[in-house]
């Protein structure tokens, strides 16, 4: 493999990363789309990666202080995470070492989209968990907030 179509896929994927943070795998599916050869791309990201030019733990960090300030939860972040190729255990050791609370999230979201209005119903409480569930919430945080008495 010639030196010069390294250089030319290494100045390719530098200038992706310095748009925003890609996994390994979201920079390999570009650099593939563009035509390059998948020996010739693993040989640029290895680099990348002992240079510290890309980082999945990195892009997990910020991903995850990005999708919770939107208000989506673990479970959402982590199915997006794994889809982007980023491993389970990664995943898994971060949103546990996190200093993330979940909680006042949930809670900011819940009395952002219901106000400080209670489900009068089954069928009205019953759609405020799907709300939150749909946002990537699991129950036992959910039933932190929603009265589940009504």
């Amino acid at each position: 493999m010639p030196n010069n179509i390294l250089a030319v896929i290494e100045g390719v994927a530098l200038r992706l990363l310095a748009q925003r943070e890609h996994t390994q795998q979201e920079l390999c599916q570009k650099l593939k789309r563009r035509g390059y050869l998948q020996d010739e791309i693993l040989l640029v990201l290895a680099k990348l990666t002992q240079e510290g030019w890309q980082s999945d733990a990195r892009f997990v960090e910020l991903y995850v202080a990005e999708r919770a300030g939107k208000g989506y939860g673990p479970l959402n972040i982590s199915q997006a995470l794994q889809q982007r190729g980023v491993s389970e255990a990664l995943i898994e050791t971060f949103l546990a070492k996190n200093d993330v609370d979940w909680s006042a999230y949930l809670k900011q979201i819940y009395f952002k989209k219901f106000k400080q209005i209670p489900p009068v119903d089954f069928k009205e409480k019953a759609q405020h968990i799907r709300f939150l569930q749909s946002r990537g919430f699991e129950l036992d945080q959910i039933s932190g907030v929603v009265d589940f008495t009504a």
